[in-house]
């Protein structure tokens, strides 16, 4: 049996899972330019929602409660949902 070209077809398989991931990364981050032009990037942040596990784009000036309580709680989350109590809105003013 030819280990070699075993080896060489796993490289390659794994090789064109790297692709395949950068590729997806890549679709990510030109969203931002697509999906929020009118963001300004100092207000978007890169979160994880809870049940998807997918990477999503948050702007701090027009998110709401509801939308922060579908995102992985990491420290900016939980942050912003506290800050969220305001008797004022139910939008969260701009975090830098």
């Amino acid at each position: 049996m030819d280990t070699t070209k075993g080896r060489e077809t796993e490289t390659e398989n794994d090789l064109k899972k790297r692709v395949s991931q950068l590729e997806e990364e890549l679709r990510f981050m030109k969203s931002l330019w697509t999906d929020h032009s009118m963001s300004m990037v100092c207000h978007m942040y890169i979160k994880t929602k809870i049940k998807s596990g997918h990477k999503v784009w948050i702007n701090t000036t027009r998110v709401t409660e509801s939308e922060l309580r579908e995102l992985n709680p990491d420290d900016d989350v939980l942050r912003w949902i506290d800050d969220s109590h305001s008797p004022f809105s139910n939008q969260i003013d701009t975090y830098t």
